[in-house]
Formats: C-alpha cells, sequence, structure tokens
C-alpha cells in the first residue's frame, strides 16, 4: 500500500471515528480519495488457478495482503456508491444501515496492518472464515435485504405505478444497484476463493474447477429444483437437457449453478403457473384432477460448448412475458403484484451480473402467448475471464441522464417514455 493510501486510510478512521456524517464512515470527499488512490485489481481466473496452487509462506503472504488490499479497495467503493445514490433511494433509513454494516468490515481490515508472518497470515485468514460463516446465499444475504427495504420505502411511498411511470429515474436507481451488486459478487468470490485455496479438492484450485461440466451441473440442479418443486407444489413439469456431459472448461460451478438454476427455477414455475394460476393453488387440487388435466409442457436446456464460449439456452412455453412487463425483468423492483414478488426483484438482475462478472451475458427473447428462450453465454477460455469493474461516480447520478452505453445496456431495461413528455 503507498503512502498516500496509507494517510487516506488513516483519515478514514479518523472521520468514522468522529460519526459526524449522516451516513456511518468518512466523508465522500475522503472515500473518493481513497477509491481513487487504492483502485480494485481485476483477476482472472487463469491467474488465480496458478497462484493458488502454491502454498509456501511467502505465497500465503502475498495472497493474505492482496486480499486485505482489495476488501479495502472494493468495500470503500461500496461505501463510496452509497454516497453517490440517485436523491430517491440515498435518504431510506436502509440505505443508511447497509452503510454502517460496510463501514464495519472495512474499519475490521483497515486497524489491522499487512500479514508478515506466519502468525499474521494464520491469523488474517481466521477472521475471514469467521466472516465467511456468516454469508448467506445470495438474495438472503443481510446487504440485499436491505436493498430490499429501501426499495419498499421507495415505492410505497411513491405509489404503486411509479415503476412505469418514471423510467429515467428507474433505470438511474437500477445502475446504481448493479454497481454496487458487482462490487458485492466480487467480494464474495475473492473471499470465498481465497478460504477455499487453503483446503485440496480433487479437481479445484480454491472455487474454480479445472473441468467443470455444464451439462452435469444442469442436470443436477434440475433434480434438485424438481424435487423441491414437487414437495412444495405437488406437480412440477419436466425438464429435457440436451448436451455432452464430457464437454468441460476452467470456471465457477456455483456461478453457473446460480444464473442457470435461477432461470430454471423461474420457468418451471411459470410454466406451473400458466396452468393452474397461482402456484400457492397448486397443492389444493385434488390429484384425480390435477390427473385429467393436460400435461405440463417440459421446460428444455440446451448446452453447446464452442471454441470460446459455453453457451446454455432455456426454452419454456409458459405464456411468454407481455410488451408492458419487459421493463420489469432486469429491474430492481420488490413491489407485490400477480406475478412478482418481493425476493423475485433481485433474482434475474442479479444472475445476469454473475453472467457479467467474468464478461458473459444473458439476453431473454420473449414469445407472448408462448413462452420465453434465455440465452446465457460463458466464457471457455480462462484467460479471457476477468473481472468487469464499474468506475466509481465522482457525483450522484442524474436520474433525468441518458441511460449510459456498455455495461448498463441490458437488452430488456427499455426506457418507455410517458405520454405528454
Amino acid at each position: 500500500m503507498s503512502s498516500t493510501s496509507e494517510e487516506l486510510v488513516a483519515k478514514a478512521l479518523r472521520e468514522g471515528s468522529a460519526g459526524a456524517a449522516a451516513i456511518p464512515g468518512p466523508s465522500a470527499a475522503t472515500l473518493e480519495a481513497l477509491a481513487a488512490a487504492m483502485q480494485p485489481q481485476p483477476v482472472s481466473l487463469q491467474m488465480l488457478s496458478s497462484t493458488a496452487q502454491d502454498r509456501s509462506l511467502q505465497i500465503r503472504l502475498q495472497q493474505a495482503n492482496f486480499i486485505r488490499r482489495e476488501l479495502i479497495a472494493r468495500r470503500v467503493r461500496i461505501l463510496a456508491l452509497l454516497h453517490t445514490m440517485p436523491e430517491s433511494l440515498a435518504r431510506r433509513e436502509a440505505v443508511s444501515q447497509l452503510a454502517g454494516v460496510y463501514w464495519e468490515r472495512l474499519k475490521s481490515v483497515m486497524e489491522r496492518p499487512d500479514a508478515t508472518s506466519e502468525e499474521d497470515e494464520r491469523g488474517f485468514l481466521a477472521r475471514q472464515m469467521k466472516h465467511n460463516e456468516s454469508i448467506k446465499t445470495i438474495g438472503d444475504a443481510e446487504e440485499e435485504q436491505m436493498c430490499i427495504r429501501a426499495l419498499d420505502e421507495m415505492q410505497l411511498e411513491r405509489g404503486s405505478d411509479w415503476w412505469a411511470t418514471h423510467p429515467e429515474e428507474r433505470v438511474a436507481v437500477d445502475r446504481h444497484l448493479d454497481a454496487i451488486f458487482l462490487a458485492r459478487i466480487s467480494l464474495r468470490f475473492l473471499l470465498k476463493h481465497y478460504i477455499a485455496s487453503e483446503t485440496s479438492r480433487p479437481g479445484f484450485v480454491g472455487i474454480i474447477e479445472r473441468a467443470c461440466s455444464p451439462v452435469a451441473l444442469c442436470r443436477a440442479l434440475s433434480a434438485s429444483i424438481r424435487t423441491k418443486l414437487q414437495d412444495q407444489y405437488g406437480q412440477v413439469p419436466s425438464v429435457e437437457i440436451v448436451g455432452d456431459e464430457r464437454h468441460t472448461f476452467t470456471y465457477v460451478p456455483s456461478h453457473i449453478e446460480y444464473v442457470v438454476g435461477t432461470l430454471l427455477k423461474n420457468s418451471l414455475v411459470a410454466t406451473l403457473r400458466r396452468q393452474h394460476g397461482e402456484p400457492q393453488g397448486i397443492a389444493n387440487i385434488p390429484p384425480l384432477v390435477r390427473h385429467l388435466q393436460p400435461p405440463l409442457p417440459p421446460v428444455r436446456v440446451i448446452v453447446s460448448a464452442g471454441e470460446d464460449v459455453v453457451q446454455i439456452k432455456l426454452a419454456d412455453e409458459a405464456g411468454g412475458i407481455s410488451r408492458s412487463s419487459l421493463i420489469n425483468v432486469w429491474s430492481y423492483r420488490s413491489l407485490q403484484s400477480r406475478w412478482w414478488k418481493p425476493a423475485d426483484g433481485l433474482s434475474l438482475p442479479l444472475a445476469r451480473l454473475y453472467c457479467k462478472y467474468f464478461n458473459g451475458s444473458m439476453a431473454m427473447v420473449p414469445m407472448e402467448g408462448y413462452g420465453t428462450d434465455c440465452y446465457v453465454t460463458f466464457n471457455r477460455l480462462a484467460h479471457a475471464n476477468s473481472e468487469q469493474i464499474v468506475a466509481v461516480p465522482t457525483k450522484p447520478m442524474d436520474e433525468n441522464a441518458p441511460r449510459a452505453q456498455g455495461f448498463f445496456d441490458a437488452q430488456s431495461r427499455r426506457v418507455v417514455v410517458p405520454s405528454g413528455k
């Protein structure tokens, strides 16, 4: 860490201890300066795979100090993003609570120096393992629930039609939450990989699998999700998986599981909804009546492995998505409706971020009245799988500004300008 960074860290600790700011932690100006001085260093799967194999003390010390630096740099970015949130979210109590959580975690790392001995490195690892044990599944973690509460407060205050009648503001909120959640994905990935690298597991380096078979993952996911839905609703569509299980590549299987699992569950539940209405009522249908109803159409999963990419297509016959509802597909929301529940408000946007984290993509092509095709692409070349990191804005994002191109150009996040504007 440079002398400038060390001075800014000391300043941040002083300001955070003073507790004078409206948002817990250092001032926005100090966070901005520290974020500029400590830019995150993007990692690739190739780099992590090679370094995790050497468990000598020298390498372990380097890894611990690299992780410490990245924890500081990336948590600083999240706090800076919380300071520059659109005004509609910035004044929510849940945002202040979220900043408090991140400031405490950031302070705990800042207050300790770099590891210089095996004892230091073992202590650092033990602290990170303890923190890792408290991390829940993405979407259920404390941080995501705070964001949902902030969205709840905003939507209750502004009315149920806010999401459709204020597209520019909605996009500004989505862009900011994209940046925050992407930073969280990177933190979670680095921490879990660092901890997993401590133990040896056949076929794995940390949480990276050298010969990851997406077809095998899809089959295991299908069996698990269908069992849960069968227990919950008493009926579930079949899943047809097409692909060669022998096709493998170096990747993080947990990321594929989250992405494909989210899409597969959505398609299966949507198919149930189309035939029976709300899934909650399916279990109350007498078995004989359910048996006499037309069979549920299957969900098809097609896995294709090319030289450069692995692509997965999920196709259902659940009726598709109406054009008027497309603005909701990639947008963070928590409003209760017939088709959307608060928990659904994070699943698709987060799954898309997991794809983009290592420079992949996700697209959706609905055919209203028939079904929806989802296309997921992962890089097959390890050196191409490098982190995507979004810059921290130096001022609150202008809610009336045009949409940015590039990272935030989600194909279904369309600005529909209300009539009269």
